[in-house]
């Protein structure tokens, strides 16, 4: 794919304009999409009944005290059934479910994406399906 560039001009002195048309450059993708197209191929995922499959994302990773570590895990809560998940209208809640996670000497990578299963009538519960990808560092 490739994109043209204009160029524009404003003569001095005057009200002129006018417009060239430039050689056709190469269109760059966006770094986010290279890494995406680096990405292994997730595993198909069989969805057991009563549960619903989502994308959660790893964020803030900290270390709590010499060589223990905590992370947020947030994923959307797309379909659910739990009665006790209600927004201020009584409908029920699709926002994020945000869970903080200790672990010790393994550093996840910060903003990875894996995939979740959760259940629909609890969408606390939940568990990770996709390998979790860690700092080379981590021991």
């Amino acid at each position: 794919m490739t994109h043209k560039l204009l160029l524009l001009s404003v003569a001095l002195g005057g009200l002129g304009l006018s417009l060239a048309q430039a050689d056709e450059v190469p269109a760059t993708k966006p770094a986010a999409a290279k890494k995406a197209e680096k990405e292994v191929k997730r595993k198909k995922v069989d969805v057991p009944e009563g549960y619903a499959l989502a994308f959660a994302t790893i964020g803030d990773v900290v270390e709590v005290s010499k060589g223990t570590y905590g992370y947020k895990l947030s994923y959307k809560i797309v379909e659910t059934e739990a009665t006790g998940i209600k927004n201020a209208d009584g409908e029920a809640m699709k926002g994020p479910m945000v869970k903080y996670i200790y672990t010790e000497k393994n550093i996840p990578v910060p903003q990875q994406e894996v995939r979740v299963l959760y259940k629909i009538d609890e969408p606390i519960i939940y568990k990770v399906v996709d390998e979790v990808k860690l700092e080379k560092d981590s021991k």
